[in-house]
């Protein structure tokens, strides 16, 4: 039988939620986001398909770049990696050549950025990592390093959004396109600020979406050459991940049913209310999050790793939906083993070679 290092996570994270009090919220989102970092940062390199790579992943990627010279190390060329992530690379070799220790503090960094967004607009610091955990973006981030350091920087900007300076969005989500070129999407979410996302609104736009669904091959064959790479085009492989697609229209349509939130208020009453403009911004996000991972429809899940950009704002938006709903603590404590049972059920399944999990020192 394979040691569960999850399972003991899980019970970490439990724990921490029960035992350190919502009063105390800087320790306890430390605390929350130091049992994952632990767990990524003392796995061995073959947990996550892209770290070891058959030899020649990220893992080694690291050394040989931290062998380029610094005078070159904005022009030198590595496979595919975007310059950002190289030079991401090369700076951390100045605290230490140790691969080890780069995965640990890609980690680390990961973490900050995500679990500072969550600190501060989180309803819940709690759920939203429980749910970060088990929805696959965790999982990913032990394989997709680039990305996962791409949608963490994207998501940081959300603080920049929020208070409406545009030169700093615009450079955080430059940084993020320089480590991985798909960030470029994230680009355009600026104007939905002002945009009142009503439960009419909602409504149109699933409508709209629908409507568009046999039309997306032809819409991404066409948009995919401008915005990225043309290497994207062989993402459109036949359709999957059908499961994530149900799973965000079902969080995403939630407040049209629970009236647990304030998504319903008058003009008046929102356009004076920050927090209600902050909220109404997630709920954007939850569309784009579906609207994404719907491309899963014509490709593989490469296609929809686009989505990531955006689903990382469904913990903060799960919590958002029940924030005035009765019996708290019994929603969360469903929620939680929801999650956790979806996490079992298909985030830790064998995609990313994660599981089984292996320590680094097992291989020495």
């Amino acid at each position: 039988m394979n040691f569960d290092i999850f399972f003991f996570l899980f019970l970490y994270l439990i724990l921490v939620g029960l035992l350190v009090s919502n009063e105390k919220k800087i320790s306890k989102i430390i605390l929350l986001c130091l049992g994952p970092v632990l767990v990524q940062s003392l796995r061995s390199p073959t947990c996550g398909t892209d770290v070891w790579g058959n030899g020649y992943g990220y893992y080694q990627k690291f050394t040989l770049i931290g062998e380029i010279p610094l005078s070159a190390i904005f022009t030198t060329k590595i496979n595919s990696f975007e310059q950002g992530y190289v030079v991401f690379n090369k700076l951390i070799s100045f605290i230490s050549d140790n691969p080890q220790l780069f995965l640990a503090i890609t980690s680390l960094f990961i973490f900050s950025l995500i679990g500072y967004i969550y600190y501060r607009f989180s309803v819940n610091v709690y759920l939203s990592i429980i749910i970060f955990v088990c929805f696959g973006l965790y999982m990913f981030s032990f394989t997709g390093l680039r990305q996962a350091i791409a949608f963490s920087i994207t998501f940081f900007s959300f603080k920049f959004i929020v208070e409406r300076k545009i030169k700093h969005f615009l450079v955080s989500v430059f940084l993020a396109f320089s480590i991985h070129s798909s960030a470029i999407i994230y680009f355009f979410v600026w104007p939905l600020w002002n945009i009142r996302h009503t439960n009419k609104l909602a409504i149109s736009l699933l409508g709209i979406t629908f409507l568009l669904l046999p039309f997306y091959g032809a819409i991404f064959s066409f948009v995919v050459p401008l915005l990225f790479r043309e290497k994207y085009l062989t993402y459109m492989n036949g359709g999957s991940a059908i499961n994530l697609i149900i799973l965000y229209l079902f969080i995403y349509l939630l407040p049209l049913f629970i009236k647990t939130n304030d998504f319903s208020v008058k003009n008046d009453i929102y356009k004076n209310n920050l927090e209600l403009q902050i909220e109404n911004f997630i709920r954007w996000m939850a569309y784009c999050s579906f609207l994404f991972q719907s491309l899963g429809l014509i490709g593989g899940d490469s296609i929809t790793r686009i989505a990531f950009y955006f689903s990382v704002f469904l913990p903060l938006y799960i919590p958002i939906i029940f924030k005035r709903a009765k019996f708290k603590s019994l929603i969360y404590t469903c929620i939680t083993i929801l999650f956790i049972a979806f996490f079992y059920h298909d985030t830790s399944k064998e995609f990313y070679n994660i599981v089984p999990y292996i320590f680094f020192w097992e291989l020495i």
